[in-house]
């Protein structure tokens, strides 16, 4: 027989009829409706305040950039600069430099119609810090001598090598003027001497001396070991020629003076082989106008001081346009530096356009010798030069830097007194031969 259930120990709920009134809330579910809401309210606001609190952190820890409007919209100040190409002033912007990063001394040369000041992000830092003297690396050369990184940046100490420090010249104010690539050459006012005959290397050939012999080391510069080979060679009276590109270029240039060695620049050109090989952002190309020729002559000779004149290390593929070449050298004639034309083969369209400058040095006729061939092959090449050099005065012998053959060039020069010949810097044949 089924139990029967307790009674419920509360009264079912009564229903309320259809439409009929409903009654207030007790004083209980009233207080704890209140305090649900209160809850939700306080909860709002406290999520509004951690979210106010968060924009103002990122406010203060992110960088303020300023409106686009006021750094980007607006130009860099410009000046105008004149080039003389041809005989017409050109007037070409450059975009000025900052000046509150340099040094606000700076003043403009008076003979420099608005050039601006010395600093320019074309030329390389005034006084860059000296290099790093680490020992060179002896796995790092090939067979021939030459250095497997020619792009590096340290030289290393030898002995008795005078310090990678530039020189000061104190008649550089006579030479140069101040402009925004650097500074560039000019002829001194009171009396028209030029940087080639300051900065050419004195030789002073022996009463006995039947011709002198100019010896010109091509590529220098851009191996990091350059200077010191050529340090430890021995080698004086001769002539190197910097790559426009090369690292700490003013610096390595005044360390070669100090060497009693001259320095010259090369100007890379347009040449027969202009469409495989690239010479680089400052080539002279024939397609270029006047002033964008001039302004990469410039650039090249605002990046070295103290130099006698520029190099082509070829011909000049100018035929389409021959005055266009004329019109870059006439550059170099205004400005006082000389011009040599160290070709293998040979450039008649340089000479035809140099003879219209009568003031400009221009040498030419170089013999190229490979120094990197077998040593009896290397000792004809060089009795060839010397039978040239007795036959006509002079002669101009242009070698890649190859540091192996230093060593042998500098015995070979002891011998040259005992046949009448003597080394001389390339600036010698102004004298004793070329145009």
């Amino acid at each position: 027989m089924a139990k029967s259930l307790p009674p419920l120990s509360h009264p079912a709920p009564v229903r309320s009829a259809p439409g009929a009134a409903h009654p207030p809330n007790s004083g209980e579910g009233g207080w704890r409706n209140y305090f649900h809401g209160a809850t939700f309210l306080g909860s709002l606001i406290g999520l509004l305040v951690i979210v106010a609190a968060a924009i103002g952190w990122l406010m203060v820890s992110l960088p303020d950039y300023s409106s686009p409007s006021s750094h980007e919209s607006a130009p860099p100040p410009t000046t105008d600069v004149p080039l003389i190409t041809s005989g017409v002033v050109a007037e070409m912007n450059l975009t000025q430099p900052d000046q509150s990063q340099h040094d606000t001394t700076q003043t403009d040369s008076p003979a420099d119609e608005g050039l601006g000041d010395h600093a320019s992000a074309h030329t390389p830092p005034a006084h860059p810090a000296p290099p790093d003297t680490a020992s060179p690396d002896p796995t790092s050369a090939h067979e021939d001598g030459t250095n497997t990184h020619p792009d590096a940046h340290h030289e290393s100490a030898a002995p008795n090598m005078v310090s990678l420090t530039p020189v000061s010249d104190k008649d550089d104010h006579d030479f140069y003027e101040p402009t925004k690539l650097g500074d560039l050459p000019i002829r001194r006012a009171k009396d028209g001497q030029s940087v080639f005959d300051r900065y050419k290397i004195a030789t002073h050939p022996g009463a006995n001396a039947k011709g002198v012999i100019s010896l010109v080391i091509a590529d220098f510069g851009l191996s990091a070991h350059d200077i010191t080979t050529l340090n430890d060679s021995g080698l004086t009276q001769i002539s190197v020629i910097f790559s426009p590109y090369t690292k700490d270029l003013q610096k390595k240039i005044d360390t070669v003076r100090g060497l009693q060695v001259e320095p010259w620049i090369n100007a890379p050109v347009e040449d027969d082989n202009f469409g495989e090989n690239d010479p680089g952002p400052y080539s002279l190309i024939s397609g270029l106008n006047d002033d964008q020729n001039a302004l990469r002559l410039m650039t090249i000779l605002a990046s070295a001081k103290h130099v006698p004149g520029v190099v082509f290390l070829n011909p000049p593929n100018f035929a389409a346009a021959p005055d266009a070449l004329a019109a870059i050298i006439g550059q170099m004639d205004r400005r006082g530096v000389a011009l040599a034309s160290a070709a293998a083969a040979t450039d008649d369209l340089s000479a035809q356009a140099a003879q219209k400058f009568p003031n400009l040095v221009f040498l030419h006729g170089a013999t190229w010798i490979d120094g990197g061939v077998d040593q009896d092959v290397f000792t004809q090449d060089l009795k060839k030069i010397e039978t040239q050099a007795l036959s006509t005065g002079s002669a101009m012998m242009v070698i890649p830097m190859q540091p192996a053959s230093l060593k042998t060039l500098q015995q070979w020069q002891k011998t040259l007194g005992a046949r009448g010949l003597e080394l001389a810097p390339l600036s010698a044949l102004k004298t004793y031969g070329g145009h």
